[in-house]
């Protein structure tokens, strides 16, 4: 099992009822990440491999099927379980107990809407930070001002996590999921950054 991203959250879930604990990942869905990296000039001198783990990056979670053999396989395109956003925690539960677990996902995230698109840090990220990465282990110039850049806009405008909606995947039973977050009022965008399922 191999999974490119942020890592920010992992939870069980036997999303298929076969028996078998499968993995969700939570990891980060940026549009802006996936614009950027998708360009023909983001990191032309990148090997193809390299920047398709780029993109691979912003796809958002991930979902791996338990084979009930010692193996997993990646079933996230297929299951629609990819949107989250910027996920920091996500856990399954039944929250219309029709016998199928439900994935849900809080976040936050260091941007936000404005007036001003210059306080949109998650593009300026993609733009001023990723793609001026270098792509061995030294640091480059513009890589270090992107992120001394970054770092003052986070501290010149305060907090930025907001707007960030939490995400509901409702199971629907026939091996995907449905987004119904904002139909059963769960779409809070109070900068979640962690969540407790209890009865």
């Amino acid at each position: 099992m191999e999974d490119y991203g942020a890592g920010m959250s992992a939870a069980f879930v036997d999303y298929d009822n076969d028996g078998h604990l499968d993995i969700y990942t939570g990891n980060m869905w940026t549009a802006a990440g996936q614009r950027v990296t998708s360009e023909p000039a983001f990191k032309p001198d990148a090997p193809p491999e390299i920047r398709e783990i780029y993109r691979r990056h912003t796809r958002g979670n991930s979902l791996f099927r338990n084979r009930g053999n010692g193996t997993f396989e990646d079933v996230t395109l297929s299951a629609g379980a990819e949107f989250g956003r910027w996920a920091w925690s996500s856990d399954a539960f039944d929250f219309d107990n029709d016998g199928w677990d439900d994935l849900y996902v809080a976040n936050g995230m260091f941007t936000r809407e404005a007036d001003d698109p210059s306080l949109d840090v998650d593009s300026f990220f993609w733009r001023q930070v990723v793609a001026q990465s270098p792509l061995t282990r030294k640091p480059g110039t513009p890589y270090d001002d992107g992120w001394r850049a970054t770092n003052r806009l986070l501290v010149s405008n305060g907090a930025q996590a907001q707007h960030e909606r939490n995400v509901l995947l409702r199971n629907n039973g026939q091996g995907g999921f449905d987004e119904v977050s904002g139909s059963v009022g769960l779409d809070l965008d109070q900068d979640g950054r962690s969540f407790a399922v209890f009865d």
